[in-house]
């Protein structure tokens, strides 16, 4: 027995000297300690309260490292300005993580997270809230980060001094510095998605449209007093199919919805008149309760693409979009001679400066 026990402790010791890949057990839980992330780049984007909590306004700082490239996002809840204008003076201040996933109150950072973006041709998962990626990075590879603090100093010729430490999901310290003048940007009244809603780089002209499809909607902002049909409008080449939900095929075409009267028949197709586009929308899409009413027009919603609403041009290749607009502003002019139509558009898109978008049609 006593033998048996000393080639068990023996073995036990043999055990516990077998290599552990150059790790002992203190080493083992030591932390890695990454370098100070020096950022060289920036833009900073006010969005105002986009919420509507009325106890923050939303900032973005967007930082880059363009040598290692490498992209820090901070998204900063910051003391509200009445007067609802950009003033950067407002971000100096120190921001830490929110006591819960409700709290948006002044001085703390939304924390990082991944939700899906819509795109032209499919959405996509990417990062969201304060988060750490490669410059070019949409997905896996973000480090999403949620604890820890930062402070900003801002000097009254704009230029700032930002540093901090974080840590994410990839359970690192991050520290970083950013010393400059960033780019200032007033993102208010946008959605902030990141995506273009138009990728024109000049006007367009659509010179061959000939086939035509109307979709009777009703009363499909549920007014309930007969006051107005909605319709949506399809104008396209005649290498657009029409026949599905969803257009497909090669070429261009508008999407267009509008109110029409009550009474309009969809088989007598669009009531002669000239339809505008409100000069006046909400942020986020639609239209405003008094302009639910005949000869308006609905604008197209941002950010909005899969099952995109709206007024939109399209040009298309195999049903994917290569070309597009969103369009906010200018009027549908149609005449009905005969009963025949001649329809005049004459529409903006969402850029800055705005791209036109025209076409005369006769059938």
């Amino acid at each position: 027995m006593k033998l048996y026990s000393v080639l068990l402790f023996a073995a036990l010791c043999a055990s516990c000297a077998e290599d552990d890949g150059g790790q002992t057990p203190g080493d083992s839980f030591r932390e890695p300690v990454p370098e100070t992330i020096t950022l060289d780049d920036a833009v900073v984007t006010y969005y105002g309260d986009d919420s509507y909590s009325g106890v923050s306004d939303l900032w973005t700082l967007d930082l880059a490292q363009s040598s290692a490239g490498q992209r820090l996002v901070l998204s900063l809840n910051v003391t509200p300005n009445p007067a609802g204008v950009p003033d950067p003076g407002l971000l100096a201040g120190t921001y830490r993580m929110p006591a819960n996933s409700g709290d948006m109150s002044a001085g703390t950072y939304n924390p990082g997270y991944m939700t899906e973006q819509d795109r032209p041709n499919g959405a996509v998962m990417v990062p969201a809230g304060t988060y750490l990626a490669g410059v070019a990075a949409e997905t896996s590879d973000a480090d999403l980060l949620r604890e820890g603090a930062c402070t900003v100093e801002v000097d009254a010729d704009g230029r700032m001094r930002i540093e901090g430490t974080l840590v994410g999901t990839s359970y690192l310290k991050r520290y970083f510095t950013y010393e400059g003048t960033p780019q200032f940007v007033d993102g208010s009244g946008t959605s902030g998605s990141g995506v273009p809603n138009s990728n024109l780089d000049a006007d367009v002209r659509l010179e061959s449209l000939s086939a035509t499809r109307i979709v009777d909607k009703g009363d499909s902002y549920f007014l309930g007093d007969e006051s107005y049909r909605h319709f949506v409008f399809f104008l396209a080449d005649a290498g657009i199919d029409l026949s599905t939900q969803w257009p497909g095929g090669d070429s261009e075409l508008l999407r267009i919805e509008l109110f029409v009267p009550w009474d309009t028949d969809p088989a007598d197709g669009i009531p002669a008149g000239i339809y505008t586009v409100p000069d006046d929308v909400p942020p986020s899409g639609g239209v405003y309760r008094e302009d639910i009413v005949p000869y308006r027009i609905v604008p197209g919603y941002p950010d909005k693409f899969t099952s995109n609403s709206g007024t939109w041009y399209q040009y298309m290749e195999a049903g994917q979009w290569v070309r597009y607009a969103r369009i906010t502003g200018g009027t549908l002019t149609v005449e009905r001679p005969d009963g025949r139509y001649r329809i005049t558009a004459e529409f903006t898109d969402c850029a800055a400066p705005a791209h036109r978008i025209t076409c005369l049609w006769e059938n």
